[in-house]
Formats: C-alpha cells, sequence, structure tokens
C-alpha cells in the first residue's frame, strides 16, 4: 500500500509567521502531533512537539511572539505521495522520525504520515492474516483432513 493512503491532510495554512500558541492551538484541533509548515504550497518545514519542547519550552521562548519559522525542523527529508509503506518506515527508524511530510514533485505538500497511522496499518494487515490463518486452521487443520 502506499502512503498517500494513510497520510493526513490539515486544511489549515501553516507559515513561517505562525506563532507557536497559534500553531499548538491548530495541533490541538486536529489532534496532531506535527504540523507541516509552508511557504505558499512548498513544504518549508515541520514542526513537531519535539521541536516545541526543544526549542520554545527548554529554551523558555514565549509562544504567543516566537514564530515557526525559528523554531521548526527545517531539514527534513520527505517522501513522495507515490512512496511504499516500506519506505516510509524504513526513513522513519533510519531518521529517527515520527512524522514525515508527504510532497509531490517540486515539493509541493500533500500530507503527513504518521508512525501511528503506519502502526495502525500494520495491525490491521496482522489481525487478518491471524484471522485467516485462524478459520483455515478451524476449518480443516493443518493436515487437511
Amino acid at each position: 500500500m502506499g502512503v498517500k493512503g494513510l497520510m493526513t491532510t490539515v486544511t489549515e495554512s501553516i507559515t513561517g509567521a505562525t506563532t507557536v500558541m497559534d500553531a499548538c492551538a491548530t495541533m490541538k484541533r486536529y489532534n496532531a502531533g506535527a504540523l507541516a509548515v509552508t511557504d505558499g504550497e512548498k513544504l518549508a518545514g515541520i514542526f513537531t512537539y519535539r521541536d516545541l519542547v526543544d526549542r520554545v519550552i527548554l529554551q523558555k521562548r514565549n509562544p504567543e511572539e516566537t514564530k515557526l519559522g525559528e523554531v521548526m525542523t527545517t531539514d527534513v527529508e520527505t517522501l513522495g505521495a507515490d512512496g511504499s509503506y516500506g519506505d516510509a518506515l524504513r526513513l522513519m527508524v533510519e531518521k529517527d522520525y515520527t512524522y514525515v511530510p508527504i510532497v509531490r514533485e517540486g515539493g509541493e505538500l500533500r500530507g503527513v504520515l504518521s508512525l501511528r497511522h503506519l502502526l495502525e496499518h500494520e495491525i490491521d494487515h496482522l489481525a487478518s492474516e491471524l484471522d485467516a490463518m485462524t478459520q483455515y486452521l478451524a476449518v480443516d487443520g493443518p493436515g487437511g483432513d
């Protein structure tokens, strides 16, 4: 399965000029742990709870005055919308990411994929496999008598 079916999109425009406080309100409203920050339609960076803790709270910055452009992560790797589940999981593990922005060719933002979405997908897949195996064993048994 491609990542396009697993990603989420936030319809509100979040830019580098958005305050941390406003971004946190948006994160709360959408129950999101990260927001993609855009410049026009292109990805400019990502703001995560980790950024909030490391770059705002621990540095005692005022969230009502601090702009996302000052504290967001800008050097973030992305995946294309045609990327695979495996590509996304590999990137997240290798880079210690919990969220990966999904972009079109040219950098246009499509959405954000979370590790939680990948795990939910994997749990559903494994549950289906377990159900199929249980049905098989319950009907015929492993020998097929």
